[in-house]
């Protein structure tokens, strides 16, 4: 099973399913929060995501049904990424709203 396996559309996991994966097969442990609000993931998992000591780990919350996503970036993760906002001119926008920022605080 790969990391891939685990995402949905463009690359995101939809913390409700997981694309191609049976819900009996997915993998699942429990861990616990340390006082200073740390977790542990299973050795299982992180092998299958590539997380190693010093990958950096996106945490979202999904409101709706109550959920905590954590998605490892690891290169896989960014070469799912690639081209996803390609010919959106987001440095043109970037300047533009910088140049903005400028005239609000003279």
């Amino acid at each position: 099973m790969l990391p891939s396996d685990f995402f949905g559309e463009n690359g995101r996991e939809d913390g409700a399913r997981l694309s191609g994966v049976p819900q009996k097969n997915r993998p699942s442990a429990y861990s616990y929060v340390t006082a200073k609000g740390q977790i542990v993931i299973p050795s299982k998992i992180r092998r299958i995501f590539g997380i190693k000591e010093g990958t950096r780990v996106r945490v979202d919350v999904d409101e709706q049904s109550h959920r905590i996503i954590l998605t490892p970036v690891t290169r896989d993760y960014i070469q799912i990424l690639r081209g996803k906002y390609k010919g959106r001119n987001l440095l043109t926008a970037l300047a533009v709203g910088k140049v903005a920022e400028r005239k609000l605080r003279k």
